[in-house]
């Protein structure tokens, strides 16, 4: 399948390794920057077409798939555009940043007959499928999650598109803390409703978006609360906890703990990049290509996005409006 990549930022890489063990053709790279994408083709010793404009990549490299790593606010337009040339895509998260343009990407992919891959990579790591199956029996009635990491001044600064609504969205909420949003839904049922409180706490001055929330959830299998931060002292392990009839199980750094014994360690081959991505950007690009040629169910394509990004954009609105606010609004 030719394949081409739009953006070689610091995630870029991951995807550019999961193209090739997947045994697909990565034709051209594009990045408003070519010398970024000139180094990122180096680094895997691959001698590609490097374009600045992925409009003209489209058009003349026509590829069968389009992977996107651009920064948020570029998603959907990106997205519009493959799908429009008959091309599968794959993207980073967040989908889209506003819900007028989730629903341009729902119309658009069901009209192209193209699948839609969403990178919530951490969805196939072996700690949280094992969750998934222990909680199938155990079913959980109530559940917590953290996500408390340090960003500072520098990375806020490293692209101009940080920390701005109109580019990033959000905070700590859609950039950090949506892949735990996602698991914890995929694991709690579907959403209802969220009532979310957020603050600029550390970074008055140097960002817009929040850089800490705190949503508390009400689904159809249980409620749940996140507490996320960019502002701590430190950046720590990812925690889930799930209160069930056989009592707690824990999602810590890739292991899993039932009443504070480890039942499952996470061995698995380093990540490539910043360790809290894991090593799930090959699991899900490899099995989004065995769903396009083989047909095999992909388990992270637009549609069971859904729930995470419409929580996500009723998080946003609750904490502007000081109430709960429904995440599939009636009017």
């Amino acid at each position: 399948m030719r394949v081409c990549l739009i953006g070689a930022g610091a995630v870029s890489g991951n995807h550019v390794a999961g193209i090739l063990a997947a045994g697909q053709d990565l034709v051209a790279v594009c990045d408003i920057l070519p010398e970024k994408g000139e180094a990122l083709c180096r680094r895997f010793g691959l001698i590609l077409p490097v374009y600045s404009d992925y409009r003209e990549m489209l058009a003349k490299e026509k590829p069968d798939a389009v992977h996107i790593c651009t920064p948020h606010y570029l998603h959907t337009e990106m997205a519009l555009a493959a799908l429009a040339d008959g091309a599968h895509v794959f993207s980073e998260k967040p989908v889209s940043i506003t819900p007028e343009d989730f629903e341009r990407l729902l119309r658009a992919e069901l009209t192209s007959g193209r699948q839609y891959g969403v990178c919530f990579q951490n969805r196939v790591l072996p700690c949280n499928t094992a969750a998934r199956d222990f909680l199938k029996t155990a079913r959980p009635y109530s559940a917590s999650g953290s996500v408390l990491w340090r960003r500072d001044a520098a990375y806020y600064a490293s692209g101009d598109w940080r920390g701005k609504w109109a580019t990033e969205g959000g905070g700590a909420l859609i950039n950090q803390a949506i892949h735990t949003l996602d698991l914890l839904l995929t694991l709690m049922g579907k959403p209802v409703s969220v009532r979310a409180e957020m603050k600029n706490i550390a970074h008055r001055g140097v960002c817009e978006v929040e850089d800490f929330a705190y949503l508390a959830v009400e689904t159809t299998g249980g409620n749940f609360t996140l507490t996320a931060t960019t502002a701590a002292e430190d950046s720590y392990p990812v925690k889930m906890d799930f209160e069930t009839c056989r009592g707690t199980l824990t999602v810590r750094d890739g292991d899993l703990y039932l009443n504070g014994a480890r039942i499952l360690s996470d061995d698995g081959p380093e990540a490539l990049g910043k360790k809290v991505w894991g090593y799930g950007h090959g699991l899900l690009i490899d099995m989004f290509y065995r769903s396009i040629t083989g047909g095999t169910p992909f388990p992270c394509d637009l549609a069971s996005t859904e729930d995470t990004m419409r929580t996500v954009y009723a998080a946003y609105r609750s904490a502007k409006s000081g109430e709960r606010e429904p995440v599939y609004p009636t009017n």
